[in-house]
């Protein structure tokens, strides 16, 4: 009877270049739909200001979303406050501003970075092999 091969999985670090470009389709969707940076939108600190339901209805972070305000947590806040004006209004006059920009990173950005990606080949290769040599290849993967 055969033994059945097993391939073993090798564990895999962080692969730093697919986290950036992540993170600038991120930000750019942010932009574009709710008018923040994706740290703004993740934290409601907006121009270093946690105000959130009370910085106007084109600027819609996730803590106003998930119902807290300046004052705190309240149920009847979920979902926003957005100056009498719906969440809906808020991410058409966000993407009317800011919606082609968006698009044009959301296009941009993967294929830049396809082409970085084949331009950084050998020395990404070389920097893996250390990474590798250090013991840091199941961390982080350039």
């Amino acid at each position: 009877m055969k033994r059945k091969k097993t391939t073993r999985r090798r564990k895999q670090g962080v692969n730093l270049v697919n986290l950036a470009q992540s993170a600038i389709i991120a930000n750019a969707t942010t932009e574009g739909l709710f008018g923040v940076n994706l740290a703004e939108f993740l934290t409601g600190r907006v121009d270093g200001k946690f105000n959130p339901g009370a910085d106007g209805y084109s600027t819609i972070t996730l803590p106003e979303l998930l119902g807290f305000s300046k004052s705190g947590f309240s149920f009847d806040k979920i979902g926003g406050n957005y100056g009498g004006m719906s969440f809906a209004k808020g991410v058409q006059y966000n993407f009317a501003r800011k919606g082609p920009q968006m698009l044009a990173t959301l296009v941009i950005v993967p294929g830049a970075f396809k082409v970085a990606e084949k331009l950084t080949a050998k020395p990404r290769r070389d920097a893996n092999k250390l990474l590798k040599m250090a013991g840091l290849n199941t961390v982080v993967k350039v």
